[in-house]
C-alpha cells in the first residue's frame, strides 16, 4: 500500500515532456482532481473542458493521467469517479493526521460536556476541510457524509474567525452566530503564528436552553488544549 501512495503522484502529468510542460499539464491534472470536490466526488468530460477551457481530447487525456494514477476511475463513458488511491489516501490522512490526533480526544469530551455537536476542521486555502464530526445530544446530528474528509465554504462563524485573524487581529479568538435553527460559536486553532484550523460547536435552538452557559469558554478552552497536543508532536 506504501509503495503506491509515494508512486501514484508521480504519474501525474508523466506524458509531458518538457520541464515547463510537464508543470503546467500537472497543473491542470491536479485542477481536474479538485473539480471531484466541487462536484460531489464525480465529474464527466464537459466538467473539465468548462472548468479548465480545454477540448474534449485534452479534458479526456487529463482523466486518463488521474485513472492511471489509481487517483480517478471510468464510471461510465466519459463519467469519473473518485479512484482507490483516494480512499487510501484518505484512509492514511486519518491514521496518521497529528492535527486529528491532537483534536480527536478534545472535541470528543467538548461535546460531552456541552451536548453541542463540535467539528474540527483544517484551514486549506479559503475553504476548510472538516476533518471530524462528533454529534452531541442538543446539537444537530452530523452529516449523512460525517465519516469522511469534507471540503466546503466555511460557516459565517468560522469564516469570521480566519478573516479576522488574517487581517492582524490576533486577539480574536471566538465568534458567534446565530440563525433560525441553531447557535453556532468557532474558535480559531494556532500553530505559532499561523491559523491553521477552527473547532465549532453547534446548538440546535430548540435545546439551547438545556446547555451550560459556559459554552463558549469551554470551546475557547477547548481550541487551547489542540493547540498544546499540537506543540506537542
Amino acid at each position: 500500500m506504501s509503495g503506491k501512495l509515494a508512486t501514484a503522484p508521480s504519474a501525474i502529468g508523466a506524458t509531458t515532456t518538457s520541464t515547463s510542460g510537464t508543470a503546467t499539464t500537472s497543473a491542470k491534472v491536479l485542477q481536474t482532481l479538485r473539480l471531484f470536490v466541487e462536484r460531489d466526488g464525480r465529474v464527466c468530460v464537459a466538467d473539465v473542458m468548462q472548468a479548465l477551457g480545454v477540448s474534449s481530447a485534452t479534458a479526456y487525456r487529463y482523466l486518463a493521467e488521474l485513472e492511471q494514477a489509481g487517483m480517478a476511475s471510468r464510471f461510465t463513458l466519459g463519467d469519473y469517479v473518485l479512484g482507490a488511491e483516494i480512499t487510501a489516501l484518505e484512509r492514511a490522512a486519518r491514521g496518521f493526521d497529528p492535527y486529528a490526533a491532537a483534536a480527536q480526544p478534545v472535541i470528543a469530551a467538548l461535546a460531552s460536556e456541552t451536548g453541542a455537536s463540535i467539528t474540527f476542521a483544517r484551514l486549506s486555502g479559503c475553504r476548510l476541510v472538516h476533518v471530524l464530526d462528533v454529534p452531541g445530544p442538543l446539537g444537530p446530528p452530523a452529516p449523512v457524509n460525517s465519516r469522511t474528509l469534507r471540503i466546503e465554504p466555511p460557516t459565517d462563524a468560522e469564516a469570521a474567525v480566519h478573516l479576522a485573524t488574517r487581517r492582524g487581529r490576533k486577539t480574536v479568538r471566538l465568534v458567534q452566530e446565530s440563525d433560525a435553527d441553531t447557535i453556532t460559536w468557532a474558535a480559531a486553532i494556532r500553530l505559532g503564528s499561523q491559523v491553521v484550523g477552527s473547532v465549532r460547536a453547534v446548538l440546535t435552538r430548540g435545546n439551547a436552553s438545556q446547555a451550560p452557559t459556559q459554552v463558549a469558554d469551554k470551546l475557547c478552552r477547548a481550541a487551547l488544549r489542540i493547540e498544546g497536543r499540537l506543540k506537542a508532536r
